[in-house]
């Protein structure tokens, strides 16, 4: 129930405490009254300062609106939801570089402008809100917590994945260059 931010002492971190407040407050709110309702959530969501519920089901990350609560840390939750929408943009390329982007396609020149197209663009809105988000994680993580946990938190959450947009974003555009499309 309550968690902790690693799955062990060699793990990486998992979760930070303040994102996940509002969850841990639901919980504790189920089990005080025996089971999930509408009223309970709504009455948490307004005890933590959000104007209406927060969020419990995820299926679009990339068409997400990153909430504002009231509660301490609920300014870092608002950041992880941003993280979590350019991760979203990110994500929702995964059928499409893997569909349309595959070694066998590229060696044959038997691509798609449009998935190419699709695939560069949601990259590109993915690491324009992670460049957005990273002074501004690494500025509120810092209120919470020591320089250790926010370099490791950073390189673990933003650099691993930028790395990996970055790569993406090369490849796409070197493909791009190299093929002419119709």
């Amino acid at each position: 129930m309550t968690g902790w931010s690693r799955f062990d002492h060699f793990g990486p971190l998992c979760e930070v405490l303040p994102v996940g407040i509002p969850s841990l407050a639901l919980c504790l709110g189920i089990l005080k009254t025996g089971g999930f309702s509408t009223e309970l959530h709504s009455n948490i969501s307004t005890t933590l300062g959000f104007k209406k519920p927060f969020r419990i089901d995820m299926t679009n990350l990339k068409m997400y609106e990153p909430e504002n609560g009231k509660y301490p840390g609920s300014d870092l939750y608002h950041l992880a939801g941003l993280f979590e929408k350019a991760l979203g943009w990110r994500d929702w390329t995964f059928v499409r570089e893997h569909g349309w982007m595959r070694e066998y396609n590229i060696e044959r020149k038997h691509l798609s402008f449009f998935q190419f197209n699709q695939t560069l663009n949601a990259y590109t809105k993915s690491k324009s809100l992670m460049e957005k988000a990273k002074p501004l994680m690494e500025k509120v993580l810092s209120q919470y917590f020591d320089s250790d946990t926010v370099n490791e938190w950073i390189a673990d959450k933003f650099d691993a994945n930028m790395k990996n947009i970055d790569e993406t974003l090369t490849k796409i555009q070197m493909i791009m260059k190299k093929v002419r499309f119709p």
